[in-house]
């Protein structure tokens, strides 16, 4: 199977692919464990609880800003 067919239907595609998008998805057919990974890595560092009560009180101590930073 080609790198191109494994990809989801795109609307706007029209059928060029550059050279880093052909190396992109060669790569990462050859390497599947590189697109677990990148999840993986996504969940560590994006995918987090939020703790609403700690951004409130970040919210209120903070010293807000000055208009213009350059005085």
């Amino acid at each position: 199977m080609k790198a191109a067919e494994s990809q989801p239907w795109r609307p706007f595609h029209q059928g060029y692919v550059s050279e880093f998008e052909h190396f992109m998805h060669g790569y990462l057919d050859q390497h599947p464990a590189a697109v677990a990974e990148q999840r993986r890595g996504w969940y560590i560092w994006w995918d987090r609880r939020q703790d609403f009560d700690a951004r409130e009180r970040a919210r209120h101590d903070a010293v807000p800003t000055r208009p213009y930073y350059y005085r």
